[in-house]
């Protein structure tokens, strides 16, 4: 991007004329003779220079000589660059249950039981054979039976599940239930109700019989009981035993249940149980791919369940920088606690492959993997759950991203020193007109979106408080005030013609802007398209002034005080020796310009008393002028253009020369034709001065 040019350096074009004017001081004292005092004329050659701008401007950083000899002044000033682009978002807290669902345990333990013959009132013994009578049958009931175990749960809400009964007759005479056989839940005071009917009918001596009942959507408890049930017994002739193991041999089983709630024993098993949501990283920004330079997150995983619980949680969309793997925690989680966990956005950047049209939303799941009670029993309910959340604990930002942000737009407000003219902007004055001048604003970006700019120019002079400003117009080429970042490159601007520009400056004649501000509003992907951009990305402006030194000058003045040290005075002893002294200049002019001077000495008696002026030249206050050169139609000098005028010094005056102590000078410039015609200055432009002097001196004075 463009930088600050190096310092300014003073443009002393007119310096050696000054040179020429106190060239006195080059004077030697003549040999101290031995003779009388006696007076003569001395007519001395001082100086015959030729100073040429090409020499006057060698040292001016700014002004650049093109193939034809004419000069080139141009300055670019850099402003300060502008941070636009504040990629943070602001990520919305989000939260996501999953419940356990139905999970299976253990059903009832395998049980038997068995009612004797007595119990159904039968006596042991031999029945004899005929022709005694037969057995004839006889009527009962089957006494209530206690079953069931708690060791695998104390009660269960069935889902599904079923439990099976079997009956073994080993009496020697057939059975037949009056009724079915009903299971019962046998907690006295909170559930005796029926749990299933079993159907049996008539068992032949000898017979088994199985029957499974459904449990679906009953609640049994761990203990049950058959209620009693009547029983006829068939009659049968002899002969026949009934033995003391003669009777009725139950057998209970059930299958595995899956419950809806229990209090139960939970054995290690998988659960399928995974809900998504959508966390939103931003409503408005829509990101492709994002590296974070700072920010924070908290997961947060809450067992609800009175199990220990295998979870995963899962952000597809969060990767590691290095893995490229989905961000995911697999936790075992303790019954009834809480897991977090801190995520540094840093290590993290987030992959959208298909970005959202706006906004940015990212997948967010919690799942139930694994379920156990680790060997005792626990209270769950099917609605019993895992919660996951996702908590911003700062702003998310960004280092870089591709993606779309929404147009926003920033206020804008850079400034850059003004034109680089040297000593001018504070030593000259005048009317200008320039011929061709041009003000150029870049404009560039470190890449990133499109920027559709309302910025003007504003340029300032803080000495003389002025002020002018200059709406900036679409880029080169450009119907819109948008520009295409560019990496390493600004993007030029002109300002408008050159009668154009000359009417901006003419609000500063006769002096020059010291400032330059770029002020207004930039806005950032106008078009809300996709692209990439960093957190680094800044707006750069530079002001470019350049003019080629073709220029009508009226009016101009260059004044400058300076100080005059010991090594600038005659001797004493000379300066008391000289009755009067005249300069006679004879100077031949091929700038295109009028010139014109004169010298003001001032001396102060203590460091605190006012200046005094005690010399002007010419003496007679009046300005000296050197005509100008003639110029062609193209304001090309033809030829030299010849002046001269003499300077006389009293010996007071040379003595009022040697007390001062700083002097004020004036150069005075106008172009030819009287300062309305634009010329052009050339390296081979020069002002040849020719410098003698005639003085009456006194030789070997007495005192």
């Amino acid at each position: 991007m463009p930088t600050t040019p190096a310092p300014r350096k003073r443009i002393a074009a007119f310096i050696p004329l000054i040179a020429a004017l106190l060239a006195l001081q080059c004077i030697e004292a003549p040999l101290e003779p031995i003779a009388p005092t006696w007076e003569t004329q001395i007519s001395i050659p001082l100086a015959d220079i030729k100073p040429t701008l090409g020499e006057a401007l060698s040292d001016a950083p700014n002004v650049q000589t093109d193939a034809s000899g004419g000069y080139t002044f141009e300055d670019t000033q850099g402003g300060q660059p502008v941070h636009l682009v504040a990629l943070d978002v602001d990520a919305q807290p989000a939260a996501e249950q999953v419940s356990v669902g139905r999970i299976e345990i253990s059903g009832f333990p395998s049980q038997s039981a068995e009612v004797k013959a007595t119990s159904l009132n039968l006596a042991e013994g031999n029945w004899p054979a005929p022709p005694l009578p037969p057995f004839p049958g006889a009527s009962t009931t089957l006494p209530s039976l206690s079953l069931g175990d708690t060791s695998f749960f104390a009660y269960a809400v069935i889902d599904t599940g079923s439990l099976t009964m079997s009956i073994t007759n080993t009496l020697p005479m057939s059975v037949t239930f009056a009724n079915d056989i009903v299971l019962k839940n046998n907690v006295p005071g909170i559930d005796t109700n029926d749990v299933a009917n079993f159907p049996f009918g008539t068992l032949a001596s000898g017979q088994s019989k199985s029957i499974s009942a459904p449990l679906n959507g009953k609640v049994v408890w761990g203990l049950q009981r058959l209620a009693p049930v009547g029983v006829t017994i068939a009659g049968r002739a002899g002969p026949f035993t009934i033995t003391s193991t003669s009777g009725l041999q139950f057998g209970f089983s059930s299958t595995n249940l899956r419950v809806e709630s229990a209090r139960a024993l939970v054995p290690p098993q998988q659960v399928v149980a995974i809900n998504d949501t959508v966390i939103v990283i931003d409503d408005t920004v829509s990101v492709r791919d994002a590296r974070f330079k700072q920010g924070s997150f908290k997961t947060r995983i809450v067992n609800n369940l009175d199990l220990q619980v295998g979870v995963r949680l899962q952000i597809d969309n969060f990767q590691g920088v290095s893995s490229m793997q989905p961000l995911s925690i697999l936790r075992t989680i303790y019954p009834k606690s809480v897991f977090d966990t801190t995520f540094n956005l840093p290590d993290l950047r987030l992959s959208n492959p298909t970005p959202d049209t706006m906004g940015t939303r990212v997948k967010f799941s919690v799942g139930i993997e694994t379920i156990t009670s680790a060997a005792q029993k626990a209270t769950i309910a099917s609605s019993d759950f895992v919660r996951a959340e996702f908590n911003p604990e700062s702003k998310f930002v960004l280092e870089s991203i591709e993606g779309r942000i929404k147009p926003t737009t920033f206020a804008f407000n850079s400034g850059a020193s003004g034109v680089n003219i040297g000593e001018a902007a504070e030593k000259f004055s005048g009317q200008f007109t320039f011929d061709s001048v041009r003000i150029n604003i870049g404009l560039g970006m470190t890449g990133g979106y499109k920027v559709r700019y309302s910025l003007r120019l504003e340029a300032r002079n803080r000495k003389y408080n002025k002020q002018a400003s200059i709406v900036l117009p679409p880029p080169v080429g450009m119907a819109d005030t948008i520009f295409v970042p560019s990496p390493g490159a600004l993007v030029t601007i002109p300002l408008g013609d050159p009668a154009t520009l000359n009417g901006f400056l003419s609000n500063f004649f006769p002096n020059f802007p010291d400032t330059f501000i770029v002020r207004g509003t930039v806005t950032v992907n106008p078009d809300f398209a996709l692209a990439t951009i960093a957190d680094t990305a800044k707006l750069y402006q530079a002001v470019h002034v350049q003019f080629p030194l073709r220029l009508a000058l009226a009016g101009g003045k260059i004044e400058d005080k300076i100080g005059l040290g010991e090594e600038a005075n005659f001797p004493t002893e000379f300066a008391q020796d000289i009755k009067q002294a005249s300069l006679r200049f004879s100077v031949g002019n091929r700038i295109p310009a009028q010139l014109g001077f004169q010298l003001r000495l001032f001396r102060r008696l203590t460091p605190t008393s006012p200046v005094d002026t005690v010399l002007m030249i010419p003496t007679d206050g009046l300005v000296r002028s050197i005509a100008a050169a003639t110029v062609d139609a193209s304001g090309n000098a033809t030829g030299e253009t010849p002046s001269h005028f003499d300077i006389s010094l009293t010996t007071a005056q040379v003595q009022q020369f040697n007390q001062a102590d700083s002097m004020l000078f004036r150069f005075f410039l106008q172009t030819s034709g009287s300062g309305t015609q634009v010329v052009r200055f050339r390296t081979s432009d020069y002002v040849r001065v020719r410098l003698s002097g005639d003085m009456t001196y006194i030789v070997n004075r007495q005192n």
